[in-house]
């Protein structure tokens, strides 16, 4: 019960926030009714939901199977599928676009994560990434919340240093966009 509460408050922030940024996400996702897209640390799916129905299939890749199991009860347009980034099975140069929305921070191997996203983006595909600036009051109270009261050891990066990270896996950033608390980086697959 307690996670279905837990869920469901998640699902209605992402609400609020896919509403206010449904223009902004449209115009830098880009997506068109043959693509196939990915949302990796997407949760129980509610912002895949939203925007499955600008592409031809919608994917979450999340490690929490309580959360997968919960999106996929819900959401019948999403594709769930349990698992890490760094460790997922997907098909080379399977998707069109990639979404990391507030979740690159938690994963656990940033660089195996970036690689595979590369291999499975195609080439010229886009990644978005979303994440809180650490010098921002929320990003300093998220930090504080996650790495020092709950102990995740979670990763934040001013926009300059994930752009250089980004960079070291054959992609090309394309914009960074100024966000409330946050911070967008669109880059292009650069493989051949």
């Amino acid at each position: 019960m307690l996670g279905n509460l837990e869920y469901s408050l998640e699902e209605c922030f992402k609400k609020r926030f896919f509403n206010r940024n449904k223009l902004f996400l449209e115009k830098i996702l880009l997506l068109k009714n043959e693509d196939f897209a990915l949302d990796l640390g997407g949760g129980t799916g509610i912002l895949a939901e939203l925007l499955a129905k600008y592409c031809k299939k919608f994917y979450v890749l999340d490690p929490d199977q309580k959360k997968i199991r919960f999106g996929s009860m819900r959401y019948k347009n999403v594709e769930f599928v349990l698992g890490k980034t760094e460790e997922n099975r997907f098909p080379d140069n399977f998707f069109d676009k990639v979404l990391v929305n507030l979740s690159f921070h938690h994963i656990e191997n940033q660089d195996a994560s970036l690689r595979e996203i590369t291999r499975i983006l195609k080439p010229s595909g886009l990644l978005v990434i979303h994440e809180i600036d650490p010098n921002s009051y929320t990003g300093k109270f998220v930090n504080w919340f996650e790495n020092k009261l709950k102990k995740w050891g979670c990763n934040f990066y001013l926009p300059p240093k994930l752009e250089e990270k980004v960079e070291g896996y054959d992609f090309r950033v394309v914009k960074t966009f100024v966000a409330p608390q946050g911070y967008w980086i669109a880059a292009r697959n650069t493989k051949k």
